[in-house]
């Protein structure tokens, strides 16, 4: 299968999913994230703002807040094709963007270098058991994480978004963990 077959499977089984699993799987998710030493340890997190079927983040977004901790999202630039890294004080601090209605931050005054971040959660399509990540094909991510090489970097994911193999490109980045409703890897 391409990476066109595997964005559309997850897409269609994203979709149909029973929303009272999806609460039981994001609820799991977010315990098992919240219990990492990643994330514990961390100061500066970058995470991104679900939209639709992914692995809901708004309750984790709003946990490390309360827990004092620097919230950064994702904020992209259309003409450069290059994403920065916003600091939010709250949910609030986000609006709709079209084409796609993604939540971004209202104003851009906040932004922070890539390698300050200490910890990057990521979303995705489909995953690999080896760390390799298909995004939505962008390559947003790609870029962002090529400027942070230190800071761990954890692809929050249901079971049937890994696979033993997806197809890749020189160029696609890798995540260090994958955490999904069942179990939490480390790959690196």
């Amino acid at each position: 299968m391409d990476k066109k077959g595997y964005r559309e499977l997850i897409k269609q089984k994203r979709s149909t999913l029973d929303i009272i699993m999806k609460e039981e799987f994001d609820r799991n998710i977010r315990s098992m994230l919240l219990q990492t030493e990643e994330y514990k340890s961390c100061i500066d997190l970058f995470i991104y703002i679900s939209i639709g079927g992914e692995v809901d983040t708004h309750e984790i977004i709003n946990k490390s807040l309360e827990l004092g901790k620097k919230v950064f999202v994702p904020k992209v630039n259309k003409n450069t094709k290059e994403m920065n890294a916003v600091q939010i004080n709250s949910i609030k601090d986000l609006v709709e963007v079209p084409p796609f209605n993604i939540l971004e931050p209202k104003e851009i005054s906040k932004v922070v270098p890539e390698d300050s971040i200490d910890l990057i959660i990521m979303p995705g399509l489909a995953f690999s058991k080896s760390g390799d990540r298909l995004g939505y094909g962008g390559g947003y991510y790609d870029k962002f994480l090529k400027h942070n090489r230190k800071a761990p970097r954890i692809a929050l994911a249901y079971e049937f978004q890994i696979f033993d193999s997806i197809p890749i490109e020189v160029y696609d980045e890798k995540v260090t963990h994958i955490i999904s409703e069942r179990s939490i890897r480390t790959i690196i």
